[in-house]
Protein backbone atom coordinates (compact mmCIF):
# COMPACT_ATOMS: atom_id res chain seq x y z
CA UNK A 1 0.00 0.00 0.00
CA UNK A 2 2.92 2.37 0.55
CA UNK A 3 3.67 3.10 -3.13
CA UNK A 4 -0.07 3.37 -3.84
CA UNK A 5 -0.51 5.98 -1.11
CA UNK A 6 2.79 7.74 -1.92
CA UNK A 7 1.81 8.55 -5.52
CA UNK A 8 -1.36 10.15 -4.18
CA UNK A 9 0.27 12.11 -1.34
CA UNK A 10 3.38 13.22 -3.24
CA UNK A 11 2.33 13.25 -6.92
CA UNK A 12 -1.36 14.10 -6.62
CA UNK A 13 -2.68 11.07 -8.47
CA UNK A 14 -6.35 10.22 -8.11
CA UNK A 15 -7.10 6.88 -6.40
CA UNK A 16 -8.27 5.42 -9.72
CA UNK A 17 -5.05 6.57 -11.38
CA UNK A 18 -3.02 4.97 -8.59
CA UNK A 19 -5.06 1.77 -9.05
CA UNK A 20 -4.06 1.64 -12.71
CA UNK A 21 -0.42 2.60 -12.21
CA UNK A 22 2.21 0.03 -13.07
CA UNK A 23 5.90 0.12 -12.28
CA UNK A 24 6.52 0.32 -16.03
CA UNK A 25 4.84 3.79 -15.97
CA UNK A 26 7.44 5.09 -13.51
CA UNK A 27 10.70 6.31 -15.00
CA UNK A 28 13.16 6.49 -12.13
CA UNK A 29 16.07 7.63 -14.32
CA UNK A 30 14.27 10.69 -15.66
CA UNK A 31 12.08 10.98 -12.55
CA UNK A 32 8.57 11.07 -13.92
CA UNK A 33 5.31 9.10 -13.84
CA UNK A 34 3.33 8.60 -17.01
CA UNK A 35 -0.40 8.67 -16.24
CA UNK A 36 -2.09 6.81 -19.09
CA UNK A 37 -5.48 7.68 -20.61
CA UNK A 38 -6.76 4.26 -19.51
CA UNK A 39 -6.31 5.12 -15.83
CA UNK A 40 -7.00 8.87 -16.01
CA UNK A 41 -10.41 10.10 -14.88
CA UNK A 42 -10.55 12.48 -17.85
CA UNK A 43 -9.01 9.93 -20.26
CA UNK A 44 -6.01 12.14 -20.95
CA UNK A 45 -2.34 11.26 -20.59
CA UNK A 46 -0.03 13.43 -18.53
CA UNK A 47 3.47 13.39 -17.10
CA UNK A 48 4.00 14.01 -13.38
CA UNK A 49 7.47 14.73 -12.01
CA UNK A 50 8.84 12.63 -9.17
CA UNK A 51 9.95 14.94 -6.36
CA UNK A 52 12.50 13.97 -3.69
CA UNK A 53 9.86 12.95 -1.15
CA UNK A 54 8.08 10.65 -3.60
CA UNK A 55 11.35 9.12 -4.73
CA UNK A 56 12.24 8.26 -1.12
CA UNK A 57 8.88 6.52 -0.64
CA UNK A 58 8.95 4.58 -3.93
CA UNK A 59 12.54 3.32 -4.13
CA UNK A 60 12.31 0.67 -1.38
CA UNK A 61 9.35 -0.93 -3.18
CA UNK A 62 10.58 -0.58 -6.77
CA UNK A 63 9.82 -3.51 -9.06
CA UNK A 64 10.57 -4.06 -12.76
CA UNK A 65 6.89 -4.49 -13.68
CA UNK A 66 3.36 -5.05 -12.45
CA UNK A 67 0.92 -2.96 -10.43
CA UNK A 68 2.35 -0.67 -7.75
CA UNK A 69 -0.15 -1.87 -5.17
CA UNK A 70 -3.90 -1.81 -4.80
CA UNK A 71 -5.67 -2.22 -8.13
CA UNK A 72 -9.36 -2.17 -7.18
CA UNK A 73 -11.77 -0.39 -4.83
CA UNK A 74 -12.60 -3.71 -3.21
CA UNK A 75 -8.94 -4.28 -2.28
CA UNK A 76 -8.81 -0.83 -0.73
CA UNK A 77 -12.00 -1.51 1.20
CA UNK A 78 -10.68 -4.85 2.43
CA UNK A 79 -7.33 -3.57 3.64
CA UNK A 80 -8.44 -0.22 5.00
CA UNK A 81 -11.86 -0.76 6.50
CA UNK A 82 -13.04 -4.36 6.51
CA UNK A 83 -10.00 -6.38 7.46
CA UNK A 84 -10.49 -6.81 11.16
CA UNK A 85 -7.91 -6.27 13.85
CA UNK A 86 -8.43 -6.92 17.51
CA UNK A 87 -8.07 -3.80 19.65
CA UNK A 88 -6.59 -3.82 23.15
CA UNK A 89 -10.18 -3.91 24.47
CA UNK A 90 -10.79 -7.08 22.47
CA UNK A 91 -13.19 -5.54 19.96
CA UNK A 92 -12.89 -6.06 16.20
CA UNK A 93 -12.27 -2.91 14.19
CA UNK A 94 -11.21 -1.93 10.71
CA UNK A 95 -7.57 -0.94 10.28
CA UNK A 96 -8.42 2.72 9.73
CA UNK A 97 -10.66 3.05 12.77
CA UNK A 98 -8.18 1.13 14.93
CA UNK A 99 -5.46 3.58 13.95
CA UNK A 100 -7.72 6.48 14.93
CA UNK A 101 -7.76 7.84 11.39
CA UNK A 102 -10.71 9.43 9.65
CA UNK A 103 -10.27 8.65 5.96
CA UNK A 104 -11.21 11.52 3.65
CA UNK A 105 -12.14 10.67 0.07
CA UNK A 106 -9.22 11.84 -2.12
CA UNK A 107 -7.50 13.13 1.04
CA UNK A 108 -3.97 12.33 -0.15
CA UNK A 109 -4.58 14.09 -3.48
CA UNK A 110 -6.15 17.08 -1.74
CA UNK A 111 -3.18 17.26 0.60
CA UNK A 112 -0.80 17.25 -2.37
CA UNK A 113 -2.79 20.01 -4.10
CA UNK A 114 -2.77 22.17 -0.97
CA UNK A 115 0.95 21.76 -0.35
CA UNK A 116 2.01 22.12 -3.99
CA UNK A 117 -0.04 25.28 -4.43
CA UNK A 118 1.34 26.73 -1.17
CA UNK A 119 4.91 25.93 -2.23
CA UNK A 120 4.87 27.23 -5.79
CA UNK A 121 2.01 29.77 -5.73
CA UNK A 122 1.32 28.71 -9.32
CA UNK A 123 -2.23 27.52 -9.86
CA UNK A 124 -1.61 26.65 -13.52
CA UNK A 125 1.32 24.40 -12.68
CA UNK A 126 -0.57 22.64 -9.89
CA UNK A 127 -3.67 22.24 -12.10
CA UNK A 128 -1.56 20.68 -14.87
CA UNK A 129 0.00 18.16 -12.48
CA UNK A 130 -3.42 17.23 -11.12
CA UNK A 131 -4.85 16.82 -14.61
CA UNK A 132 -7.49 19.52 -14.17
CA UNK A 133 -8.85 20.21 -17.62
CA UNK A 134 -10.90 23.31 -16.78
CA UNK A 135 -8.15 25.51 -15.42
CA UNK A 136 -7.25 26.64 -11.95
CA UNK A 137 -10.65 27.74 -10.59
CA UNK A 138 -10.95 24.63 -8.41
CA UNK A 139 -7.56 25.33 -6.85
CA UNK A 140 -8.43 28.90 -5.93
CA UNK A 141 -11.77 27.84 -4.54
CA UNK A 142 -10.64 24.85 -2.47
CA UNK A 143 -6.89 24.95 -1.78
CA UNK A 144 -5.63 28.54 -1.60
CA UNK A 145 -4.72 29.67 1.88
CA UNK A 146 -4.96 26.26 3.56
CA UNK A 147 -1.21 25.98 4.15
CA UNK A 148 1.67 28.41 4.35
CA UNK A 149 4.90 28.02 2.40
CA UNK A 150 6.63 27.15 5.68
CA UNK A 151 4.09 24.40 6.43
CA UNK A 152 4.39 23.09 2.88
CA UNK A 153 8.19 22.98 3.18
CA UNK A 154 7.78 20.71 6.21
CA UNK A 155 5.42 18.46 4.25
CA UNK A 156 7.94 17.87 1.45
CA UNK A 157 10.46 16.69 4.07
CA UNK A 158 8.33 13.69 5.10
CA UNK A 159 10.35 10.53 4.51
CA UNK A 160 10.12 6.89 5.56
CA UNK A 161 12.15 5.98 8.62
CA UNK A 162 15.44 4.38 7.63
CA UNK A 163 15.16 1.80 10.39
CA UNK A 164 11.54 0.97 9.72
CA UNK A 165 8.62 2.14 11.73
CA UNK A 166 5.22 1.08 12.89
CA UNK A 167 4.13 -0.03 9.44
CA UNK A 168 1.35 -2.48 8.80
CA UNK A 169 2.59 -5.42 6.75
CA UNK A 170 0.10 -7.26 4.55
CA UNK A 171 0.58 -10.65 2.97
CA UNK A 172 0.53 -10.57 -0.82
CA UNK A 173 -1.64 -12.94 -2.76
Amino acid sequence: MVPWLAVQFFAGLRPGEANGLKWENINFDERFIRVTPESSKVRAARIVDINDALLAWLLPYRRPSGPIGITTKSQFSYYMTKKKVISEAGEKKGIISEAGITWIQDGPRKTFATMHFATYQDAGKTAAILGHVNGADVLYKHYRGLATQKEAAQYWKIRPEATGGALLQFKTA
